[in-house]
């Protein structure tokens, strides 16, 4: 286009002007067919439920964005000769303003003349004359439009098909997974990061701080020092009190407890959780380990199959197996963290059999599957100090019938590892000595006088018959008189006096309950400060709660 600012400063406005006018045009459009459509689908899933409803007031905001987005892409984009015309037009100046726009491409003379007739008339001449903003009376129609959809979102939701009750159901288990979801994840960073730290101090818990010291006492025990001994082994022994009262009592109880629920308490797959209940009174959890690893393999292969039949083969066996581990987990172990994991397992097992949630729920219960293991090997931990403990005590109660015997001598120790060398040792030197190592299962050596296979009886070798064994208090024997060193009565009697006379109904039974309490407290106190080892504790307490008198 020639040298010409002032008509061309006229055309630039009047095509700007032109543009904005066909963006609105088409905006109007747009916005027609955007609210149209947006009602029509709203009435569709009010009335039939076809649809989700996720129709709100919030969702009206998408109409004028796709308004915009239409109108962008459709509007025609005025040039400058749309503008050239629409100033010839308005001005009546006979194409004056269509030939200057098409002068670069003209042949002639005439161009310094078209310029000056151009520029002459461009300053009379207002852009907002040519193209002027009218407000159309129809534009209002898409207002309206736009008003009545509006009003639809307070049309109540009609379900003749049941399907927004079914939506609202998959909204509602999807929640729930993703609460369960967010419930493992938070815990299993919690137990990673507890296990970080056992791992890290792992060699300065008290179980092995105490069974450490043990380990030194008895290598540095002399043949002939039998009160030095001793000392050595009470001090010992009141560490080993010490490390096991640390430990979660209740936990390890249950611990000691499991073989005998499973053979009582379990119902299915006997076998299974008999084999898991002994690994555990031996304190190992490798089976356990073994079979959460073996479930998880499976929910991998059961996300990647895609035969129906053979998904629900495979989602059967291991709701089954997790049904059997949960029953071991609540009844064997009592572990409530990790009957947690395994009840959250089951549960997204079941929200996987919907095929809208099967990806989400099966690597949940992944995740669950995999806090399962994790909380399994901090029990674990707990189990192996209980174990350690056992051997520990075991191990000392025979230093003890050794150091009687000027037999325990450290040197023969020295290059032992673990407490159960040290035991099964004493306990063949034991058995050499020809007395019992107090584990009271009668397969030791010691426990041949008792069962009639070592030294004769009255009548010869075997089983005696029943009498009184002749005596003579001349002969000296090996018979010494001793006394517990824990009181487990309520204590000495200072002052007692006789009446007669008949005493107020009930005061024998109330004293004895009283005196029975006393004892049991003496008993417990008992427990804590000899050696006996804490898997029979259980038992002498049960004992003594058969002393208290039964209610009629």
């Amino acid at each position: 286009m020639p040298d010409a600012p002032q008509s061309l400063r006229l055309l630039n406005g009047v095509a700007r002007r032109m543009r904005w006018q066909a963006f609105v045009r088409a905006a109007y459009v747009a916005l027609l067919v955007t609210t149209v459509v947006y009602a029509v689908v709203l009435l569709v899933s009010r009335l039939t439920g076809l649809i989700p409803n996720v129709f709100t007031w919030q969702s009206l905001a998408a109409i004028p964005v796709a308004t915009a987005l239409l109108a962008l892409m459709l509007h025609r984009r005025p040039e400058v000769r749309d503008a050239a015309r629409a100033v010839d037009q308005a001005a009546g100046s006979k194409d004056l303003y269509l030939t200057l726009s098409l002068l670069d491409r003209a042949v002639g003379e005439y161009h310094p003349l078209v310029v000056q007739a151009a520029e002459a008339s461009a300053a009379k001449i207002a852009p907002a004359r040519v193209a002027p903003w009218t407000w159309q009376k129809r534009y209002w129609n898409a207002c309206v439009l736009l008003a009545v959809t509006g009003g639809l979102l307070f049309l109540p939701q009609l379900d003749p098909f049941g399907r927004v009750a079914a939506n609202q159901l998959v909204s509602l288990r999807k929640d729930r997974l993703m609460e369960s979801r967010k419930e493992t994840q938070l815990r299993l960073a919690e137990v990673k990061k507890k296990i970080d730290e056992q791992k890290e101090n792992e060699d300065e818990t008290p179980t092995a701080e105490a069974i450490d010291s043990l380990k030194l006492a008895l290598n540095k025990m002399q043949p002939h020092s039998k009160n030095e001994n001793l000392e050595v082994l009470m001090d010992e022994q009141k560490q080993l009190t010490e490390a096991w009262k640390q430990m979660n009592a209740e936990q390890l109880k249950n611990l000691l407890k499991a073989a005998k629920q499973a053979e009582q308490q379990f119902g299915t797959n006997q076998e299974l959780l008999q084999k898991l209940s002994k690994d555990l009174q031996e304190g190992s959890l490798d089976g356990l380990k073994q079979e959460l690893q073996a479930l998880q393999d499976e929910l991998q292969k059961l996300a990647k199959t895609d035969d129906p039949v053979e998904k629900e083969k495979i989602r059967r066996e291991i709701k089954e197996k997790l049904k059997t581990l949960n029953e071991f987990a609540k009844k064997g172990l009592d572990s409530k963290p990790l009957n947690a994991a395994l009840q959250r397992a089951m549960q997204q097992m079941d929200l996987a059999q919907m095929e809208e949630m099967s990806p989400e729920a099966l690597e949940a219960a992944l995740e669950s599957l995999e806090l399962s293991e994790l909380e399994l090997e901090e029990l674990a931990q707990s189990a192996s100090d209980l174990k350690k403990l056992e051997e520990a005590m075991k191990a000392m109660q025979m230093a003890k019938k050794l150091n009687d015997k000027d037999k325990l001598d450290g040197k023969n120790t020295l290059g032992f590892k673990s407490m159960k060398e040290y035991e099964q040792f004493y306990k063949e030197m034991l058995a050499q000595a020809g007395q019992c190592d107090g584990s009271g299962d009668g397969n030791c050596p010691g426990c041949a006088n008792c069962k009639g296979k070592g030294k004769s009886g009255m009548k010869g070798p075997g089983t005696g018959e029943g009498g009184l064994a002749p005596e003579n208090d001349a002969v000296k024997n090996e018979f010494q008189s001793e006394v517990a060193k824990s009181a487990v009565t309520a204590g000495k009697t200072l002052f007692s006096q006789k009446t007669q006379g008949l005493g107020d109904k009930g005061i024998v039974a109330e004293n004895y309950r009283s005196l029975a309490t006393q004892v049991k407290q003496g008993v417990s106190d008992a427990l804590e400060q000899e050696q006996v080892p804490p898997g029979y504790h259980e038992g002498i307490k049960k004992y003594f709660d058969t002393l208290a008198p039964a209610k009629k």
